[in-house]
């Protein structure tokens, strides 16, 4: 018997089944809620492991922190291959795991535990970051910030944004593009420095003397408390008033006679552009679980 004929003689039990589908489908669109993607999460079976060392170079970072990782890494089972770039301040290990290993969760703990292994970093380098790579983490959102208007404004602006958004319900992460980290610079006037005979060692000395936060051990009573010293800068005032050096005659020499103090961003690498002005672009990552569609109405 055809399919057309028995839906003919068996009309009811068709309506039936069809009503029941109708249903199951609104149910898990409306209640059950189900969650909706921009594109279909999935694994590229590939790590990466990351590695900050401030101040290094290319050479420092190959020699101080790939090598000694990829040591590690090369003795876990499973991987197809890896590869590795060196740059100043940063080592980046891309790791792929092997299509015929069938507990790939496994193996990228043996990789984070390959890393924890090595102990012999150096001590100004970060803990490597070690990061599975999946659509998930792709951007699901990006918001620009941009128009005629201070840095300092700029930033104070996207903060705010950021903290609204990070309030959104399955918002997972916001990352920054455009932003420099603000620091202070000490502009050294060198003809004040000669009339006052003061060498840059003497400066230097001097504000790392103020800028501490030193551990003072234990404080046991009936309690007990831990003490610290602490006396780092919390303004440009406190800088410029740091006294470089003094007599007994009450005379002293401050750092704001021979240099000038002044908020100021770190060295700009990457100009970003929105509506040709200078912008911040904060980029929304979603939760796994969240619906892509719903969560960029949201934002």
């Amino acid at each position: 018997m055809k399919l057309s004929e028995f839906s003919v003689k068996n009309s009811l039990l068709i309506n039936l089944i069809s009503v029941l589908i109708l249903i199951l489908g609104f149910y898990t669109v409306f209640i059950e809620k189900i969650r909706r993607e921009a594109f279909p999460e999935v694994s590229y079976d590939s790590v990466i492991v990351t590695t900050v060392y401030p101040g290094a170079s290319p050479e420092e970072i190959e020699k101080l922190v790939t090598v000694p990782l990829e040591k590690e890494i090369k003795a876990v089972d499973g991987l197809e291959r890896f590869q590795s770039k060196s740059l100043e301040n940063t080592s980046t290990i891309m790791v792929e795991i092997s299509q015929d290993v069938k507990d790939k969760s496994k193996v990228i703990d043996d990789i984070g535990n390959a890393v924890d292994r090595v102990t012999d970093l150096p001590q100004d380098a970060e803990e490597p970051f070690v990061l599975e790579i999946t659509s998930g983490e792709i951007p699901v959102v990006q918001v620009a910030l941009s128009g005629n208007l201070d840095e300092f404004k700029l930033q104070d602006l996207a903060e705010d944004l950021e903290d609204v958004l990070e309030n959104i319900e399955g918002v997972s992460s916001i990352s920054r593009r455009g932003w420099r980290d603000k620091q202070v610079n000490i502009a050294v006037d060198p003809k004040k420095m000669q009339d006052y005979r003061v060498s840059f060692t003497e400066i230097i000395s001097a504000l790392s003397k103020k800028n501490v936060s030193i551990p003072g051990g234990k404080l046991r009573s009936d309690s007990e408390f831990n003490i610290r010293t602490t006396g780092e800068f919390t303004g440009l005032e406190e800088i410029s008033n740091v006294i470089i050096r003094a007599n007994d005659f009450g005379n002293w020499l401050k750092v704001k006679d021979v240099a000038s103090v002044e908020y100021a961003f770190e060295d700009e690498t990457v100009l970003t552009k929105s509506q040709g002005t200078r912008s911040i672009i904060l980029t929304v990552l979603k939760r796994p679980s969240a619906d892509a569609i719903s969560l960029v109405n949201r934002v």
